[in-house]
C-alpha cells in the first residue's frame, strides 16, 4: 500500500513516531504529507492542530536558545532563525550602543532605522549618549506577528544592508527619532555664549587616524573650500587634544593652519579641543553649519541634527557615490592627488597631505 494512501491508524503511528523521534516540526511536516483513505475524522484534524501549537512552541525554545547563543557570543547564520520560523519582517531588535565608538553605533542606527520603515520592526535601544536605560522605538501599533525578538548581531546587521541597499536614504527619519537617544549631550541653552547660529563649525580629525593612518584623513584645502563657500562671520574647530607623548612628539598641523587662514581672512576663529567628549559632541549637534571629517563621528551627530542645516562632508575616495544624499549636503572634492599607498605606511606623507592647502594636480 502506497504511504499516501494508508490507513488512519498506520498514519497516526508513523506520525506518532516521527514527533517522538524528530520533533513536533518534523511530524507536522509528515502529517501534512499524508492522504489518509477513507473520511478523516476530528482525532485526525486535533492531531493538526496540537502538533501546529506544539511545533510553535518548539520553534520559540530553539529561537530562544539561539538568542542565548548569541548574546554569549556564538552567532548562528540567519538563515538557521528563518529555519526556526523566525520572521523575515516584523520583529523585535535588541540593540545594546553602549559602548563603542560612537559614530560606528550612529550608523547602525541610522540602518537600523530605515530597514524599520521597510520592515516595520521595533527597536529597543541602549544608546551610549542618553540617560535612559532603554528606548522603544516603533511607527506602528499592531503587527502580523508575535514579535519575537533578537539582539543585534553582524547576521542582522547584513540582513538590514541588503534591505536598505535599494531603499533611498531619508534625513528625516534620522532626525524624527527620539531626541531621548541623545539626552546626554549638554542643552542647546548650554551653547548660547558661541553664538552657533553664525558660525561654522569644523570637525578635525587627528589621534589614530592622522598618526597611524587608521582611516584616510581630507587634506586643509578642503576645510579651506568649505570656509570659502560658507562665508562664515566665525569659526568654531572642534579637534582632539594633541598627544605628543603617545605619538612620538608628532602633532596634528590642520587646527593651526586654519586658524592662521580664518586670521588671513579676518575671520573670527575659536579652537576648542579638551577631553570632554560629550560638550564637542553638543557643539556639533547643535551647530547650524558644520564642516565634518572623513570620521562617522561628525557625520552621524550633523544627521540627527534638527538644527544643522548645511552640513560639508568630503566625498570618499574609495567609492563613486554615496548613498547619504540630502539637500543639506554638499559634498567636496577631497582626494586629489591623494595616495592611499603612502598614506598607510608613511607618517611624513600624511602631516605633508593634512597641510596642503593646494590639492595636487
Amino acid at each position: 500500500m502506497s504511504e499516501k494512501t494508508i490507513s488512519l491508524r498506520e498514519a497516526s503511528e508513523i506520525v506518532l513516531r516521527m514527533a517522538n523521534n524528530f520533533g513536533s516540526s518534523a511530524a507536522l511536516s509528515k502529517l501534512r504529507q499524508m492522504e489518509v483513505g477513507g473520511e478523516v475524522p476530528e482525532f485526525w484534524k486535533g492531531m493538526e492542530d496540537a502538533l501546529n501549537h506544539s511545533s510553535e512552541n518548539e520553534n520559540q525554545r530553539m529561537i530562544l536558545m539561539a538568542r542565548s547563543m548569541t548574546q554569549s557570543g556564538f552567532f548562528l547564520p540567519l538563515e538557521a532563525f528563518f529555519g526556526l520560523g523566525f520572521p523575515k519582517r516584523e520583529f523585535l531588535v535588541y540593540a545594546d550602543f553602549t559602548s563603542g565608538r560612537v559614530g560606528d553605533f550612529l550608523a547602525q542606527l541610522l540602518r537600523l532605522l530605515h530597514a524599520q520603515k521597510e520592515l516595520g520592526l521595533v527597536l529597543c535601544v541602549k544608546s551610549r549618549l542618553s540617560l535612559s536605560k532603554r528606548i522603544l522605538l516603533n511607527i506602528s501599533n499592531s503587527f502580523d506577528t508575535d514579535l519575537p525578538g533578537i539582539e543585534l548581531c553582524s547576521s542582522i546587521d547584513e540582513y538590514l544592508k541588503t534591505i536598505i541597499k535599494d531603499v533611498n536614504f531619508n534625513r528625516k527619519i534620522l532626525q524624527k527619532a527620539p531626541r531621548d537617544l541623545f539626552s546626554k549631550l549638554p542643552t542647546k541653552s548650554k551653547y548660547k555664549n558661541l553664538k552657533l547660529f553664525e558660525c561654522l563649525v569644523i570637525h578635525v580629525r587627528g589621534g589614530d587616524a592622522l598618526f597611524d593612518g587608521a582611516f584616510s584623513l581630507p587634506s586643509l584645502s578642503y576645510y579651506i573650500k568649505a570656509i570659502q563657500l560658507e562665508s562664515p562671520k566665525k569659526v568654531i574647530l572642534i579637534s582632539e587634544p594633541d598627544d605628543p607623548l603617545k605619538f612620538g612628539g608628532a602633532i596634528n598641523p590642520t587646527p593651526e593652519k586654519i586658524k592662521e587662514y580664518c586670521i588671513k581672512q579676518k575671520i573670527e576663529f575659536e579652537h576648542i579641543s579638551s577631553n570632554d567628549f560629550m560638550f564637542d559632541a553638543g557643539v556639533m549637534f547643535w551647530s547650524e553649519a558644520l564642516v565634518c571629517s572623513t570620521s562617522s563621528f561628525s557625520r552621524m551627530l550633523s544627521l540627527y541634527s534638527r538644527d544643522c542645516k548645511t552640513i560639508y562632508m568630503p566625498n570618499r575616495y574609495e567609492i563613486s557615490e554615496e548613498w547619504i544624499k540630502d539637500s543639506s549636503i554638499k559634498y567636496i572634492e577631497a582626494w586629489d592627488g591623494f595616495n592611499y599607498a603612502l598614506w598607510k605606511k608613511d607618517l611624513n606623507y600624511r602631516i605633508s597631505w593634512v597641510s596642503s592647502e593646494n590639492l595636487a594636480k
